[in-house]
């Protein structure tokens, strides 16, 4: 058993990956991006850090809590992609920043946006 397969063992969450690609319109030609899923019900943890933000224009206002995602070395992760994360019984969207590898893991920070 290899220590990717070790911590795995802890992955106790799922999650959906999402990402923005050009996708062409096959009766119109026209090329447009979408969030497109490109993995499905893969295994992680979620953890969530301390800090909160809050900001917004006039009109509009969020709160923005920071998160951190761990997975196997393997997940295809690329800053920006849309994570829809399923935890403690509930399901929610994540935007992901910038992966960190290590042989037997990634740590991704997170970030959860709610409009208020």
């Amino acid at each position: 058993m290899s220590d990717a397969d070790i911590i795995a063992t802890l992955y106790f969450d799922s999650m959906d990956i999402y990402r923005k690609e050009k996708v062409k319109d096959t009766n119109t030609g026209v090329t447009t991006m979408q969030e497109v899923l490109k993995y499905s019900n893969l295994q992680c943890a979620l953890d969530k850090k301390d800090e909160v933000q809050t900001g917004g224009e006039v009109g509009t206002a969020y709160i923005s809590a920071a998160y951190k995602l761990f997975c196997r070395p393997s997940v295809d992760i690329k800053v920006g992609d849309k994570l829809v994360i399923t935890y403690n019984g509930r399901t929610e969207e994540f935007e992901a920043g910038d992966p960190y590898p290590y042989k037997s893991h990634q740590e991704i920070p997170v970030i959860k946006k709610e409009r208020v």
